[in-house]
């Protein structure tokens, strides 16, 4: 205010919002500029250009235990200018890997890069990992068909399992514990079918859960002993009335 320079120069670069990261002159001309006592000599600024910041993220995916691994795969945003992966000058891609297979079990693992070969003269890359969520495995458990007579006690139920993954079998590595097992029928119901309807009980596993069928129990007929009875008369004499006896009722 008090050197007598008045006005303000007018400053410019070649630089636009579509231009590739680098360093640009910034120059200056007169504009207004004026001082009586004053003289102006120009030097020039530099303008940086850096690039700007894209975001990778890898895609978190699920699967079941015992599938394979689903495809990895990512995508890319954050673009300038309206571009996009064609036209943005991208190149390369990540190569990605789970430390998982259709043995791993239930849990959460990390997708990550193993390899990268991205590249682009106007971006950076903030690499996001995924994640692979392996859920359990269904197994049918089915209630196996007994039978049994009419008036005894229902036997022992038991059960079969379908279902399995990795050539496994039924242990008590792979799931533990007994189902428990309900029907109407007992001791007095009469003959005919009744549903054995099995439910969770104790089982438990680590990579499976598991759905229910029902199985039969087949209440059959009793058999009943009839056994004539001993008789005797003399010589002569009519036949007596003969009987018989039952053995075997419930």
């Amino acid at each position: 205010s008090t050197s007598g320079v008045s006005g303000i120069p007018e400053l410019m670069t070649v630089a636009e919002q579509g231009s590739s990261t680098g360093i640009y002159d910034i120059n200056a001309d007169l504009g207004t500029l004026a001082a009586a006592n004053y003289d102006f000599n120009y030097e020039r600024g530099t303008f940086t250009i850096r690039p700007a910041t894209l975001q990778v993220q890898i895609d978190s995916i699920e699967k079941i235990y015992g599938d394979a691994n689903p495809a990895l795969t990512y995508s890319i945003s954050g673009y300038k200018n309206s571009e996009d992966l064609g036209t943005s000058g991208v190149e390369g891609e990540l190569q990605l890997t789970v430390p998982a297979s259709e043995t791993t079990g239930v849990g959460n693992y990390p997708v990550t890069v193993s390899e990268n070969t991205l590249t682009a003269l106007n971006y950076e890359f903030n690499i996001i990992n995924g994640n692979l969520k392996i859920g359990k495995a269904t197994l049918e458990v089915t209630a196996e068909d007994k039978s049994r007579l009419y008036g005894d006690e229902n036997p022992s139920f038991t059960f079969s399992v379908s279902g399995f993954k990795n050539e496994e079998e039924l242990s008590d590595s792979v799931m533990r514990g007994q189902p428990a097992y309900a029907t109407i029928a007992n001791a007095l119901s009469n003959v005919g079918p009744y549903d054995v309807v099995p439910s969770l009980g104790g089982l438990t596993s680590d990579n499976y859960t598991f759905t229910f069928k029902n199985g039969n129990l087949d209440v059959q007929k009793a058999p009943l002993t009839i056994t004539a009875v001993d008789k005797t008369r003399n010589y002569g004499e009519t036949n007596p009335s003969f009987e018989i006896e039952y053995n075997g009722f419930k």
